[in-house]
């Protein structure tokens, strides 16, 4: 690999470009394994790579972004993916293959870890509270919201010269909160 140095920092994006594009990156890839299929079209690869969508120029970075779907058709797995695939679905190490087999002793070994155990457990234990952090804000909002708007009512019922026991009785409010607005 080939780079160049630099001896101040570079503040000036034209001369960063300038730099990178003389210096030789080797090809970056960044693979998500799914068990659904984001896009819906039932493909086993979805391969993408940045670049100027009005021109259609690619960027150039050598850095990639590919989504297996693990959950596509069988018959449209390539070949050399389909024991993977099996496997990710299946999470059972059928077969032969050493890579696979390299991938389930990993898993076995993970998974009887205890602090992975508790990290899960924490990760769940934070999805609970968000959860519930979430309800009871939406709660709470939802009910501000509506104590607002019989505010608002009011004032304009106590503006149009109707009694406060009137104003109470269709806003919920209590006579001394109408007499304070």
């Amino acid at each position: 690999m080939k780079l160049t140095k630099v001896k101040y920092p570079i503040t000036n994006p034209l001369v960063f470009a300038i730099v990178m594009k003389d210096a030789e990156l080797r090809p970056t890839y960044v693979i998500f394994i799914c068990t659904f299929d984001y896009y819906g079209i039932e493909e086993p690869i979805y391969f993408f790579e940045k670049y100027d969508v009005k021109k259609s120029l690619p960027y150039g970075d050598g850095t990639f972004t590919i989504i297996l779907n693990t959950t596509c058709p069988k018959e449209k797995v390539p070949e050399p993916l389909r024991d993977f695939f099996g496997y990710v679905n299946s999470q059972e190490a059928e077969g032969d293959d050493p890579f696979i087999g390299q991938i389930h002793q990993m898993v076995e070994d993970l998974n009887g870890r205890k602090e992975i155990e508790q990290i899960m457990t924490l990760e769940e234990e934070l999805d609970v509270r968000y959860s519930i952090g979430k309800k009871e804000g939406l709660e709470e909002g939802l009910a501000e919201g509506k104590k607002d708007a019989a505010y608002d009512t009011a004032r304009k019922m106590k503006a149009d010269g109707l009694d406060a026991g009137i104003i109470a009785k269709y806003t919920g409010l209590s006579i001394e909160e109408i007499k304070k607005l």
